[in-house]
């Protein structure tokens, strides 16, 4: 992750706003209502926004290149726990809940659990999401995509294995800055699987679980009528 491109829809001055552009080290991207710093390091993305005035972004996404394989596998990780978490061949597609259900789901008020209400599904193979961290794995390396703080907004993480693209989201809709904002901090971390995240969860300083695991069941489905 050394170079990318921004793609940035925004709010300024009661208009909308579209801009596009390169993100290089130490050099800001300059816009008349904004500037965006972004630092390189060791494989840490960080990117602060400057406003010159009060601003709103409604599309925030930065676009990098990664040289997917016939036999990578995606894992992107669900939205809560309401949608798939799980690694995907590049010819899979991500699957929507069907049209015919919305009556159901509706009734159900299921339609306030999962991202199918606020995030698109493509319709084509080869086109995966997912949140907060996610990684691709060729072979017994994984290279390992995460997000090192969720507090400014969600970092969605979208990648285009057609097209060979990683484009990392930023969801800052209806945060309106009007000073310094750190927006994007993000790590790519490369190696084999065990190594990638014990490096990922130091990063974070999350302790090792104390206790081993266990496994068990819950049969709280029965009454979930039942829960206000």
């Amino acid at each position: 992750m050394k170079e990318c491109r921004f793609q940035l829809t925004y709010i300024a001055d009661g208009q909308l706003h579209r801009t596009c552009g390169k993100a290089q080290e130490q050099q800001p991207f300059e816009t008349e209502h904004f500037s965006l710093m972004t630092q390189y390091e060791k494989g840490r993305v960080r990117v602060r926004i400057l406003p010159k005035e009060p601003v709103s972004f409604t599309q925030f996404e930065m676009v990098f290149r990664y040289p997917y394989q016939p036999d990578s596998r995606v894992f992107v990780n669900g939205y809560q726990s309401w949608t798939d978490s799980k690694e995907y061949f590049v010819t899979d597609r991500m699957t929507h809940l069907s049209p015919l259900s919305k009556a159901w789901i509706k009734e159900m008020s299921l339609d306030k659990s999962g991202d199918y209400t606020f995030h698109d599904y493509p319709k084509t193979s080869g086109v995966f999401h997912g949140y907060s961290y996610s990684y691709v794995r060729n072979g017994e390396t994984v290279d390992l995509f995460g997000s090192m703080t969720e507090r400014g907004g969600y970092t969605i993480f979208n990648f285009d294995c057609n097209r060979n693209l990683l484009i990392v989201e930023k969801d800052l809709e209806g945060v309106v800055m009007e000073e310094p904002y750190e927006a994007v901090d993000i790590v790519h971390l490369r190696g084999g699987f065990d190594q990638v995240f014990d490096r990922y969860f130091q990063l974070m300083e999350i302790p090792k679980p104390r206790v081993q695991h266990k496994c068990g069941y819950t049969t709280w489905y029965n009454y979930y009528p039942s829960y206000q």
